[in-house]
Parts: structure tokens; C-alpha cells; sequence
């Protein structure tokens, strides 16, 4: 997976802040030796290793993720799958073919979920190939500088906005997971995610392992419902 020494690595939970930066230092045989870069504390059900900006030779099906859609999709005769990590038009081609050919499951709509670099690059073509997009900021903020993040996220927007396509943002309240309230900011990165065009916000770690689930839930929905019902003269 890890091709040359010095590729950066990040290792990380559900937690935003909870990301360990290192560099690999050797390769013996299966194993990857890294020097960590920094400190971190890192807790919760879900860990996630991410090579920066290196091409994954691996298909974006799985073989369990294929087992899965034949057997629970097939049987619940699912309306959407979300395409995690994807890198080309090629990738939604190819499991639209499967879904049909071996599932049955002509009707089925995908969402790309735009998570790196390679996605990043080839964001037009996976677009026009897609039903819907989302994108996943905490990955792109590992592989793209935070001052870049912004720049995509509203360009990706405004794409998706015309060519009528539904787009997704993730990531927009992570204070909420261990706070009742969240902080000025994040909400109104809420508030912006709606005004630039996002049709749905998805939650994270606020409701895998977050602390006030249903209060982020319902923060959030309130927020957006604000946004779209009342005027920039009218704040209460």
C-alpha cells in the first residue's frame, strides 16, 4: 500500500483532533515503520490509517462489499449506495454494472463520496457519471492544506447546484460530540454549507459516539431551517 519511504501517513479516530501525522521510515516485508510527528490521544470505536496523496491500487468494491449488496441490498432492494473513496468515473461505471448484473438492482442511484486527492482531480467526470455527491471534509482536510478545504467545498457546490445534481457536506458540528452547544463557528459553518447550496448535512462522530446525539441533531435542523425561512434582515 505504502510505495516509497517518506509518504506521509495520518492515523486517526472519529474525533477531528484526534490525528497522529507520521512519516514512514522503513518497509519489512508486510510491515510499515513510521516516525509519529506529532502528540495525540486516540479513543473511540474507529480507527482509520490514510496514505496522503498516494495512489490505493485497489478496487473501490470490496469483496464483502460486494457479498453485502448481493445478499441484505439485493433483499431490501436498496434505492442508494454511497460510493466511499472515490477515485474516477470508472469506479461508479463499474459497480453500476455489478449492482445490475449480478443484484438486480438496475434502480439503484450512487452517491460518490469525494475523499482525496485522486477524487479531487477527477471531480467533473465523477460528477457527470454520479446521481449525487458527497463530500467528505475530514478526509480532504488531511490530504489538502485547511486553507484549501473551503475552496473545493464551494466550488463543488456550486458545480453540483448546476448541473442539478444533489450534493451532501459532512463534518459540520464535531464541537457538538462532547458540547450540548456548539461553537459560533460551527455553527455557522452550518449556516454557509446551506446558503452555498448543500441539499442535506450528514453527522459524524456527533452521533456515533457523541455525547448529545438527538440535541445534535436537532441543533442542526433548526440552524438549516433558519437559514432557508427567514431573510439576512431578520435574526429573531
Amino acid at each position: 500500500m505504502v510505495k516509497a519511504k517518506g509518504n506521509f501517513t495520518r492515523f486517526f479516530n472519529s474525533s477531528p483532533n484526534s490525528i497522529i501525522k507520521d512519516m514512514v521510515s522503513e518497509l519489512k516485508g508486510e510491515d510499515v515503520v513510521c516516525l509519529i510527528k506529532n502528540s495525540a490521544t486516540l479513543s473511540g470505536p474507529l480507527y482509520t490509517l490514510h496514505v496522503s496523496q498516494i495512489h490505493i491500487d485497489r478496487p473501490t468494491l470490496t469483496e464483502k462489499d460486494k457479498e453485502v449488496i448481493k445478499t441484505w441490498g439485493a433483499r431490501n432492494n436498496i434505492d442508494f449506495l454511497t460510493l466511499s473513496y472515490t477515485r474516477h468515473a470508472e469506479d461508479i461505471r463499474e459497480a453500476r454494472e455489478f449492482l445490475s448484473n449480478h443484484c438486480d438492482l438496475q434502480q439503484t442511484q450512487f452517491f460518490a463520496k469525494i475523499e482525496n486527492i485522486e477524487g479531487l482531480t477527477h471531480f467533473d467526470e465523477i460528477l457527470q457519471e454520479a446521481d449525487g455527491i458527497i463530500l467528505s471534509r475530514r478526509n480532504l482536510g488531511i490530504d489538502l492544506p485547511p486553507e484549501k478545504v473551503f475552496l473545493f467545498q464551494k466550488a463543488a457546490l456550486h458545480k453540483c447546484n448546476m448541473a442539478g445534481k444533489p450534493v451532501v457536506v459532512t463534518r459540520v458540528v464535531d464541537s457538538m460530540t462532547d458540547n450540548l452547544r456548539p461553537t459560533r463557528a460551527k455553527a455557522t459553518d452550518v449556516a454557509n454549507a446551506v446558503l452555498d447550496g448543500s441539499d442535506a448535512i450528514i453527522l459524524g462522530a456527533e452521533t456515533l459516539r457523541g455525547l448529545y446525539p438527538v440535541e445534535t441533531i436537532s441543533t442542526v435542523g433548526r440552524i438549516c431551517f433558519q437559514v432557508i425561512s427567514c431573510t439576512f434582515f431578520s435574526v429573531i
